[in-house]
C-alpha cells in the first residue's frame, strides 16, 4: 500500500482515490492527455461499479497540491 493511501485510511478520509496506476507525463504532450483519459475513465468505472457518487472532478498537479 502507497504512503499516501496508508495516511488517508489512517485518516478515515473516503472521498479521496489513489490511482493504482502511474504514468510520466510530459508537459504540454500526448502523455498529459491520456493520462487526464484514463483517470476520467477510471472515475467513470468507480461510478458505475461502486456506486461512487460524485459531482465534480479538480485536475490538480503536485504544484498545487504539494505532498510531503
Amino acid at each position: 500500500m502507497k504512503k499516501l493511501e496508508r495516511e488517508l485510511l489512517e485518516r478515515n478520509v473516503s472521498n479521496i482515490r489513489v490511482a493504482d496506476w502511474s504514468l510520466k507525463p510530459y508537459w504540454s504532450g500526448n502523455t498529459l492527455l491520456d493520462l487526464h483519459l484514463r483517470g476520467f475513465q477510471d472515475l467513470l468505472s468507480l461510478r458505475k461499479n461502486e456506486n461512487w457518487l460524485w459531482n465534480y472532478v479538480m485536475v490538480i498537479s503536485e504544484t498545487d497540491f504539494p505532498i510531503k
